[in-house]
């Protein structure tokens, strides 16, 4: 198994995140506009406290997995609900059990909620 951290998204890494959401099939952004657009929405998104974006990085600086997870109330409990709606490992580095990690990350954050 590789040598994996995982640890929250910062905002150079916004470049590698786009690229992971294409490996999920998520469109490509057209114009340098879009690419800002994309910036802001991730910069938006982790600001929230009951959202957050994990990357897996091997070798201290190279990103090849990322996880999106929300947390929300729920209408008949007082505990938050999560959701994760992105999940993807770069093919090249899939079967390692770096997916594995990255959701054990999410049921640790969900254990501190």
């Amino acid at each position: 198994m590789v040598d994996v951290i995982i640890r929250e998204a910062f905002d150079n890494d916004i470049p590698i995140i786009l690229g992971l959401l294409y490996d999920l099939g998520r469109p490509k952004p057209q114009t340098d506009s879009d690419v800002d657009t994309f910036r802001k929405l991730v910069k938006k998104y982790a600001k929230d406290s009951d959202k957050t974006i994990l990357v897996a990085e091997i070798d201290d600086t190279k990103i090849v997995g990322m996880v999106s997870v929300m947390f929300l109330p729920r209408l008949n409990h007082t505990t938050l609900e999560m959701y994760i709606p992105e999940l993807v490992v770069f093919e090249s580095y899939q079967n390692q059990g770096i997916g594995k990690r990255l959701i054990n990350s999410c049921i640790a954050l969900a254990k501190e909620k």
